[in-house]
């Protein structure tokens, strides 16, 4: 259990969350305009109880002025003067903007007035998500901490604002340690009728919750008020649910009713009600005159552990660390990480990505031990494309202390017919695996962009491309060739097969974990967004059902896999298709969004009840089990059958129809290890071992690139 978790009467919830932050380093906090009593003291008592360490931003004479009055003492305390609050404004969010604060702190100017500069477009703090304001209640009598969420900024806000008030307030409960909430979307009634029409989206936010829109809480709605958090009340209206009667995080309809609620329970409960705005680069304490000194220090106290847990302060070491960084770069994601250099081999230190450029960008990283580093996001003209995401992860990964970076190492997805092993980058190798692009026009591009900047940036730090296809290039030529003219084969059209990385890592992780299969034949189903099989035979490829480009093979999230050629020929001289189209078709509107007209992921599809969804999964079994049959005519049988990849690794429904499948190979699914997710899933009396083993593309870069600058330095 947490510090924080069960914050009963005595000690008062909110000594226990002062006590938890005072544990973490005081956060740099900008106080704006802390022109008043109220506000200087509140930013000087979070300071001598170690939760802050303030930078005040105003008139400098005058918080002086005030200073003295008062006898408080500010000696030593940073002062940034500016003429006025609005100024003060101003200067505090462009502060946080350059990196000079982990927390802001409204002062004793109006609450408009600083959101209006923390909202501003280009100069602001937002980010995709919806600034929201939660109070943090302490209520007499009542056992639980209590969040009320929004009754302080959006005034009435739609569903997908909604969407986003829900989820900061989850995320705020989760990270300063208090568990998984319950979440109640509060209404005037507990039933969905369109006369109330915040009922019918408390009924929408709840599906959302269902689809995985929100994350990370229980949520029911709408409930009323009463049969939210009294047991009693909800047992009277029959209303049986985790979250009735036991809620922790309110909901509000709107801003009047939130604010009234909270008022309330302030001034005929005698609660205290801290403040924090979510939703911007960090989080924003928000005091009112009227707190008391208890509810100011509780409200750093929630913004700086949130800060702290959040990972919006700098990741530090104590020593000088040598280090690699391993990039893996997409269309919409950029995934890195960061691995120690140590005697004992490699230590992962930083695993991280920025997900949904372009829409809704998120930067994410975790430390060693799984703690968060940070986790941010930002408007989605901010990281509009990959460039923009490189920019952004570069910035935050200056951020890391006590780093030597000795090399970068790449994902390149193809290394045609001239690369087949790990390379050492100069201009010339950049410039041969940029004539691959219209071999994998989907990854290459996105693949070699870092690598450009990098060699711009830090020309001094070599940089290392580890390829997709190296690990296949054993194969015969008569396995690798098309039936056609020889010469096309000597121009470099054959196949390749792809994931190579991730069969590598998994035939090396086999060796460990199942030595005898390891050294027989596996086939191993990469099985994602995009998929694959390979076939193995003593740790080595010796068939994959990808070919010359990652087109080929198993249906993928976006592309159809195994295709007649003359479909191709039948779109552009009967569809009056051009090559660009039909390549758009291929590459982004196929396979199992194509089949469904619903997702491309399976996840989605699993959970629909839609015929078009069953009819694609169905498709892609078939088509597994299909090709498995044909790895296993090339290996002469079948000693074992590895899953991978994100659903090979997390779907026991598709694991288990593609082990039916096999049922004529003498293979024997156990369902109960299947469910839980063991690593071994297949029975004792089965003929062919099933295995569930994630895969670590990441770790074979690092290994290779550490190798290979080992090697040209030695």
């Amino acid at each position: 259990m947490s510090e924080v978790t069960a914050l009963t009467a005595e000690p008062s919830k909110y000594d226990r969350l002062i006590a938890a932050a005072q544990a973490e380093t005081p956060a740099v906090t900008i106080v704006a305009h802390p022109c008043d009593e109220t506000s200087l003291r509140g930013a000087l008592e979070a300071s001598e109880m170690g939760l802050i360490k303030p930078v005040l931003v105003g008139p400098e004479a005058k918080i002086r002025y005030v200073a003295a009055e008062h006898r408080l003492e500010i000696g030593g305390i940073e002062i940034v003067d500016v003429p006025h609050s609005h100024a003060a404004a101003a200067k505090a969010v462009a502060l946080i903007r350059e990196g000079k604060g982990e927390l802001l702190m409204k002062g004793s100017l109006h609450t408009d007035e600083l959101m209006h500069a923390v909202a501003a477009s280009a100069t602001g703090l937002r980010t995709d998500r919806r600034i929201s304001h939660v109070f943090v209640m302490d209520v007499p009598g009542h056992a639980e901490t209590l969040f009320i969420t929004d009754a302080a900024i959006n005034i009435f806000p739609d569903l997908e604002a909604k969407r986003d008030i829900v989820q900061n307030a989850i995320d705020l409960w989760v990270t300063i340690g208090l568990g998984e909430p319950r979440v109640a979307i509060v209404s005037a009634v507990e039933t969905v009728t369109a006369k109330i029409p915040s009922t019918i989206e408390a009924a929408a936010l709840c599906k959302m919750a269902e689809r995985g829109q929100i994350t990370g809480g229980l949520i029911d709605g709408p409930l009323a008020f009463d049969n939210a958090i009294d047991p009693e009340a909800a047992r009277i209206k029959g209303i049986t649910s985790p979250v009735a009667g036991h809620a922790q995080i309110i909901v509000v309809p709107d801003l009047e009713a939130g604010n009234m609620l909270a008022k309330n329970l302030t001034f005929l409960s005698h609660a205290d009600a801290a403040g924090i705005v979510l939703g911007a680069r960090v989080p924003i304490v928000m005091t009112s005159r009227a707190d008391s000194v208890r509810t100011r220090l509780a409200s750093c106290a929630v913004a700086a552990l949130y800060a702290a847990r959040r990972g919006l302060r700098k990741w530090r070491r104590s020593d000088v660390m040598n280090a690699l960084l391993v990039v893996n770069a997409g269309s919409s994601s950029l995934k890195f990480q960061v691995f120690g250099i140590a005697e004992a081999g490699l230590t992962r230190q930083v695993r991280g990505q920025i997900g949904g450029i372009g829409t809704r960008p998120r930067l994410q990283a975790k430390g060693a031990g799984g703690s968060v580093l940070v986790d941010q996001s930002y408007a989605a003209e901010a990281v509009r494309d990959l460039p923009a995401a490189i920019a952004a992860a570069r910035e935050w990964l200056l951020t890391l202390e006590g780093l030597e970076l000795r090399a970068i190492g790449h994902r390149v997805v193809h290394g045609g017919p001239d690369f087949a092993q790990p390379v050492l980058i100069d201009a010339t190798v950049l410039d041969r695996l940029a004539s691959y692009q219209d071999l994998a026009p989907l990854h290459q591009p996105n693949n070699l962009a870092p690598i450009r900047l990098a060699m711009e940036i830090n020309p001094d730090v070599p940089q290392v491309a580890c390829f997709d296809t190296a690990f296949h290039r054993g194969h015969p030529e008569h396995a690798d060739c098309y039936a056609l003219p020889r010469a096309l084969y000597d121009q470099g059209v054959r196949r390749y097969g792809f994931h190579g990385l991730s069969y590598e890592y998994i035939a090396e992780r086999l060796r460990e974990i199942a030595p005898e299969a390891a050294g027989g034949k596996v086939i191993v189903a990469h099985l994602g967004s995009g998929a694959s099989m390979c076939a193995l035979r003593d740790g080595r490829s010796v068939e994959s059902t990808m070919g010359f480009t990652a087109l080929d093979g198993l249906p993928m999230g976006t592309r159809p896999g195994q295709l007649d050629p003359g479909v191709v020929l039948y779109l552009i001289s009967e569809k009056g298709m051009s090559a660009d189209a039909v390549s758009d078709l291929l590459y982004h509107e196929a396979g199992l969004k194509g089949l469904s007209g619903i997702s491309n992921d399976m996840r989605e599809l699993l959970a629909s009840d839609d015929p078009r969804a069953a009819f694609a999964i169905a498709h892609f079994v078939h088509r597994c089990g299909l090709n498995a049959g044909m790895l296993a005519a090339a290996l002469g049988g079948v000693d074992a059958f590895v899953f991978t990849a994100g659903v090979g690794e997390n779907s026991a429904p598709i694991r288990a129809r593609i082990a039916e499948g096999l049922a004529w190979l003498g293979a024997e699914l156990d369902p109960a290890a299947n469910d839980a997710g063991s690593a071994l899933i297949s029975t004792a009396t089965s003929r062919v071992a099933f295995h569930v083993i994630p895969t670590d593309e990441e770790l074979m870069i690092a290994r290779h690139t550490l190798a290979l600058i080992n090697t040209h330095q030695a």
